[in-house]
């Protein structure tokens, strides 16, 4: 049995509940046992922003070797956590503002900028390809701000190529775990 969306939505939700301020990042492999999902966390530590892509591939690969070796089929997705700092860039802005805006952005500088918000993020995608987001800024506590991103909308998810990874391997775990179709590229 297929678990429904709001059992991811629900996970997104408690894994953000989980969370303390100043932690590291984490991943985290979602299973279904046909009533609740549970999860088993792993700390990012010890690596750059721009290596967590490869980490997840290495570790969701490590996971659907588990599942094979046990023949269990429970896993049905992957979550990542992390704290990180958010602008909002206005679309009336300058465009000297913009440029800073991506320049801040590339250079991850945002946490220096007077306007910036420390937020922690939780994302969630399953072996179908959807995504459920969890997000609460520090200055906000409480207040949570939930999204979801059907399969067939992936043009829309945000949280750049960490999300985009994120997604790729809940799909690969997907198509071997649970021999569903490959995606065909667009």
């Amino acid at each position: 049995m297929k678990p429904p969306k709001s059992a991811f939505a629900a996970a997104a939700r408690g894994l953000l509940e989980l969370h303390d301020w100043d932690t590291p990042p984490w991943f985290a492999e979602l299973h279904w046992d046909g009533r609740v999902i549970t999860f088993g966390v792993n700390v990012l530590l010890g690596f750059h922003p721009d290596q967590y892509p490869a980490v997840l591939i290495h570790r969701s690969k490590e996971a659907v070797e588990k599942q094979l070796e046990k023949n269990q089929r429970t896993l049905y997705g992957f979550a990542i956590m992390s704290e990180g700092y958010s602008v909002v860039s206005l679309p009336d802005a300058s465009e000297e503002e913009r440029r800073r805006f991506r320049r801040d952005r590339a250079n991850r500088t945002f946490h220096q900028r007077p306007d910036a918000v420390e937020n922690v993020f939780v994302y969630c995608a399953d072996i179908y390809g959807q995504v459920w987001s969890a997000t609460e800024a520090r200055n906000v506590p409480g207040a949570i701000g939930e999204d979801y991103f059907p399969a067939d909308r992936a043009d829309v998810i945000v949280g750049g190529q960490l999300v985009t990874s994120l997604r790729a391997v809940a799909i690969a775990a997907g198509h071997f775990v649970h021999g569903l179709p490959a995606p065909r590229p667009s």
